[in-house]
């Protein structure tokens, strides 16, 4: 079982104001990091990858759009009321001979259209208990990124392969999504873990759901040191020693988020990402905390 660090452990305050991740405090309206784009938004994604057994990148294609309690989601086309996950929750199964993929491609051209979330998840549940679980696996990666969707099928997926890593994270990327609060993500992370410590995505979820900042600096600085070459992670606790520096006037959390994005900037490549680096180091070095 993989051991994780010390402040896992700790009793912390899960208040719902300190949940997600969130960009810098801006300093004087100045620090603009948002601007830093390592792929899409990547504040607003849960996680860009999740690695299978064979530590290969898989690319999840999460959406760009933050979905929480009362937010909206936006389908092409159509929009819809993000759903919280308590909703797919305890589904009556039913069974169903025909092919996963098929069926499952028509139940979310139908919602696509009609929007009835009760008719999908009514769907959703034939579907699951019918199917082979590798086959319904196959059948739902292109809708990995829709926690309405991915939701119900992963945990169907989960209630059968209970040590699956890769599918815990899903089912995890897919509760947090929908508005899920960080015990029961963080719970679904350390499962993956104790799995399968070689997880990147179950390592970032662990980092994102913990709600106390200073601990949420110390977890990112566990994951920017286990995967060196992860900017994601780097990016990450450069982002949230900021917030440290900023809130609590930590001089050392301060040179933290400093190296930090400089350690970025050495191996950024795109000219934007480049600028906005500079300029946040630029805004940074010249803290007084």
């Amino acid at each position: 079982m993989v051991q994780l660090p010390d402040d896992a452990d700790k009793a912390t305050d899960k208040s719902q104001t300190a949940l997600h991740c969130r960009p810098v405090l801006v300093r004087e309206g100045r620090l603009r990091l948002q601007k830093l784009q390592f792929g899409k938004e990547r504040r607003e994604r849960v996680v860009e990858l999740v690695l299978d057994e064979r530590d290969t990148p898989l690319d999840l294609k999460l959406s760009v759009h933050t979905v929480q309690r009362g937010r909206v989601a936006e389908w092409p086309g159509h929009a819809l009321t993000a759903v919280p996950a308590e909703h797919y929750n305890n589904l009556t199964m039913h069974t169903s001979n025909s092919d996963p993929a098929s069926e499952l491609s028509r139940a979310v051209e139908e919602y696509r259209a009609g929007g009835d979330l009760g008719v999908l998840l009514g769907e959703l549940s034939r579907i699951a208990q019918g199917a082979d679980i590798d086959a319904l696996i196959a059948a739902v990666e292109p809708y990995r990124d829709v926690s309405e969707v991915a939701g119900p099928v992963y945990e169907h997926i989960v209630a059968a392969r209970p040590t699956d890593a890769r599918a815990l994270v899903i089912l995890a990327t897919a509760y947090w999504l929908s508005g899920r609060g960080p015990d029961v993500v963080g719970e679904l992370a350390s499962r993956a873990l104790s799995a399968d410590e070689r997880n990147r995505g179950a390592w970032h979820l662990w980092a994102l759901t913990e709600s106390e900042l200073r601990a949420r600096v110390s977890r990112w600085a566990h994951v920017a040191q286990r995967f060196p070459d992860d900017e994601l992670a780097r990016a990450n606790l450069a982002d949230n020693a900021a917030s440290l520096a900023s809130t609590e006037h930590d001089p050392e959390a301060l040179q933290l988020a400093i190296r930090t994005y400089e350690s970025l900037l050495e191996t950024a490549h795109h000219p934007e990402q480049r600028a906005a680096l500079d300029s946040a180091l630029a805004t940074l070095r010249a803290w007084k905390v």
